[in-house]
């Protein structure tokens, strides 16, 4: 009987010792691997992930460190505890540890981690970040956490067992719920998916493009059951809250050419008939448009006297911020001449008669190309202003509704007046060499809130799809 004991024992201690290697075994296979991207170098994944490029070599047992290409795997070192294809995500509004560790299925520590943070508060929208790719243990967003609310309300209205939805969404270090948190839902084969989509959309908000760039047109959109009020703040902006259908509000925003790149203040209050308001406030970052320099332009003193340039400005701000509640377009912007051109893009900086650079192209200017001097609007909408100015010479603002407005600078002549409606196509002028002009060309401007775009994104983009 002892014999029996001693030999089971010695089986048993054998079969844990070959599964504790195969353990280790299943470790050393499961770190985290990244598929390499084009243009990606060593050292470039190297600074990444914050490992050496001798560290990358030795885990990948590379001969040649210059023959990755796109599309192979490498493993990446130095994180055990992770696993899975290491991917990069933006984070969108309202995103912080605490829901990225909801979503990703990590620890807060891995996940600091693995983008080298040194405070949990170094997640903005907009910002860059590496989590692992993984279809298990998916999560729903079904909204947002309101002042009145609680999770047991929420967990009836989407049929959820309070207690997994408890236990889902405060798993974080023991962190509590807060108004304006981000609410999952599980999703798999053991859990029932919501199909109440609406429900599931509540109070989903997005903004894009992200990350936001200097000079470019950006697009919050807002879905809600009940909002009787929605207003906001970016930069220093208001933010224009319009219906685009029964639950959704959208607000077109303006980055300016000239905003400093980095982080900016971004804040949303949703005030709903229910008494339920949501209260949003967040860094949000602006990259770099890389605009260039213009030569140097030498034009009479006079086009650039602070006493005659000031009253033009002050007229256009004006002017274009009237919101007008009728949206006149529907679909991309089209480009106002039959032969694009281009002479200057938006946004390059400029100097004149030996200023330093601090002006900047408010729009587009092209040459004269096609056999005809034609403009067309671009957009359907009401011509504003037909009037001559000194920088902007012979000048036509078409107000497009919803404070989206577009400028055409220079024109020899005009084909409609002030107050006419137009179609997209329809010619409204001649380019000319008015206002500061150093030949015959058209400047064409768009505007949103009185905030200068570049006009291309316009054309590129269909801003209320």
């Amino acid at each position: 009987m002892k014999r029996v004991i001693i030999i089971a024992a010695t089986i048993a201690i054998s079969i844990l010792f070959s599964l504790n290697n195969l353990a280790f075994a299943d470790d050393s296979n499961d770190l985290p691997r990244y598929i390499v991207q084009s243009g990606d170098s060593l050292g470039v994944i190297a600074l990444q992930f914050g490992v050496s490029v001798d560290d990358l070599i030795k885990a990948n047992s590379l001969a040649d460190a210059n023959a990755i290409k796109a599309g192979d795997e490498l493993i990446i070192p130095g994180l055990e505890g992770i696993s899975g294809i290491l991917i990069e995500k933006v984070a969108g509004v309202g995103q912080n540890l605490r829901n990225l560790v909801i979503q990703n299925n990590l620890s807060a520590q891995n996940l600091i981690k693995l983008n080298h943070l040194s405070s949990p508060s170094g997640f903005y929208v907009g910002a860059a970040v590496i989590v692992p790719q993984s279809e298990e243990n998916s999560f729903i967003p079904i909204g947002r956490l309101k002042q009145n609310q609680t999770l047991l309300s929420i967990a009836i209205r989407n049929n959820q067992n309070p207690y997994l939805l408890k236990l889902t969404n405060e798993s974080v270090d023991d962190w509590g719920i807060i108004p304006g948190d981000e609410l999952f839902i599980r999703s798999g084969p053991n859990h029932e998916e919501n199909s109440d989509e609406a429900t599931q959309q509540e109070n989903s908000i997005s903004i894009s493009p992200l990350p936001l760039v200097q000079g470019q047109t950006g697009v919050i959109k807002i879905t809600t059951s009940d909002a009787s009020k929605i207003s906001g703040n970016i930069a220093g902006n208001e933010l224009i809250f319009m219906q685009t259908d029964e639950h959704t509000a959208s607000a077109i925003f303006g980055i300016s050419a000239m905003q400093d790149p980095g982080l900016v203040e971004f804040s949303l209050d949703v005030d709903e008939t229910t008494g339920n308001p949501l209260h949003l406030s967040q860094m949000l970052i602006v990259s770099s448009g890389n605009y260039g320099k213009d030569a140097p332009f030498v034009v009479d003193p006079l086009k650039i006297d602070p006493e005659i340039i000031g009253p033009e400005e002050e007229k256009l701000k004006e002017i274009t911020s009237v919101i007008t509640p009728t949206r006149y377009w529907s679909e991309k912007f089209k480009y106002p001449i039959d032969e694009p051109c281009i002479n200057s893009l938006f946004g390059n900086r400029r100097s004149y008669n030996g200023s330093a650079y601090t002006y900047f192209h408010t729009g587009v200017d092209f040459g004269v190309c096609a056999n005809n001097l034609n403009i067309y609007a671009d957009a359907p909408g009401v011509v504003v202003l037909t009037e001559y100015q000194e920088v902007c010479g012979n000048t036509l603002v078409i107000d497009h509704g919803w404070g989206i407005f577009t400028r055409f600078c220079h024109l020899e002549s005009y084909a409609v007046a002030q107050g006419d409606n137009v179609q997209t196509g329809q010619m409204i002028g001649q380019i000319g060499n008015t206002g500061r002009s150093t030949g015959p060309h058209l400047h064409w401007e768009i505007l949103v809130h009185s905030i200068q775009v570049n006009p291309f994104t316009w054309i590129e983009n269909d801003y209320l799809q």
